[in-house]
Formats: structure tokens, sequence, C-alpha cells
């Protein structure tokens, strides 16, 4: 699909993905689709959606059914700007970027890396705070409900961080 160079693997739309499981789990369990219940599916498979530019990878998709992808974690948030600059560099003058991967290491979320359950933890609220009241995201930078664009912030935020006291109580008062 176009815009996304150096995508390992297959790419999938995940509104197409969503639709096409949200009317396998209606002909299964029709009362269960609607709201008061959520369905949440954790793949390996990497999805996107288009702009109107161009695809982009996702993390997560919320509503019915929520789609979280543990590929998409690991390429849809960008690395350190200056990873780029370095790669670009590295690239253009046909040197081996293998380096650039240890020199960063840490830096960013790897595949098979420990702490991808615990980051995923994270997007599983916020596919349950959108359910519950309607909410994508947290703009506060500190909540583990931020839409985190860079790898650092998804370290930072959905790894160490916690839910902040405006989420809480709009979590609170949904419930």
């Amino acid at each position: 699909m176009s815009g996304l160079e150096g995508v390992r693997g297959e790419f999938y739309d995940g509104l197409w993905m969503q639709r096409i499981l949200h009317g396998a789990l209606s002909g299964k369990n029709p009362g269960e689709t609607g709201r008061g219940y959520i369905h949440m599916i954790f793949t390996g498979r990497l999805f996107g959606t288009y702009d109107g530019r161009r695809y982009h990878a996702r993390v997560i998709l919320a509503g019915s059914p929520a789609l979280i992808s543990t590929s998409g974690l690991v390429e849809a948030p960008a690395k350190p700007r200056e990873y780029y600059f370095i790669k670009g560099g590295l690239v253009r003058s046909g040197q081996d970027v293998s380096e650039l991967d240890i020199m960063y290491k840490g830096r960013y979320v790897e595949y098979d890396d420990p702490k991808i359950s615990p980051i995923l933890s994270s997007y599983a609220l916020q596919a349950v705070y959108y359910e519950l009241t309607g909410g994508e995201f947290c703009g506060n930078t500190g909540c583990c409900l931020y839409n985190s664009h860079w790898q650092e912030e998804v370290l930072k935020v959905q790894y160490e961080g916690s839910i902040c006291e405006k989420c809480l109580e709009a979590l609170r008062e949904a419930g």
C-alpha cells in the first residue's frame, strides 16, 4: 500500500477488518455487539487507516470490536527523529544501517520486547474508555490514554504512565 515503505509483511485496512469482525461477532452473538459490551481483538496483524492522502499504521482502532495490534505497536509510532536523519545519511552513503538499531536500542519497542504486554494494557484501557465515554484519547501527555505518536512517548506514557484525574473521573461518571 502506498505510504508504507519499509513495513514488513502484509498491511490491512483497519476499518475493513473492523467491519468484517463486527459482522462475524454480530452473527454469533447478536445481543452482545451493542452498548454495554466491549470486544477487543489483539492481533499481530499490522493495520492502518486512510486519511485521504495515505495510509497510517495504527496501534489501536477503537470501536466494535476494538482492534489492538502488537505489530502496530512496533511499526506505527515513530522512532526518535534523529534516528531517521542518521539512517537517511547512512543509506545515501551506502553504509550499513544495522549499527543504528544497536545505538538506539531501548528507545523504541521492538518485536518480542518484554514491554509489549504491559504497554498493551494501556491500549486496552483506551478501548474501554472509548466504549464508556466516547472519548478516544486524552490530550494530557502524562496520561496513559494519550495518543502517542513517538516510540519514546509510548515508553514514557503507556509503559510508565498512569491515568490522569480527568480521565479517571470520566470513567467513574460513565461506569
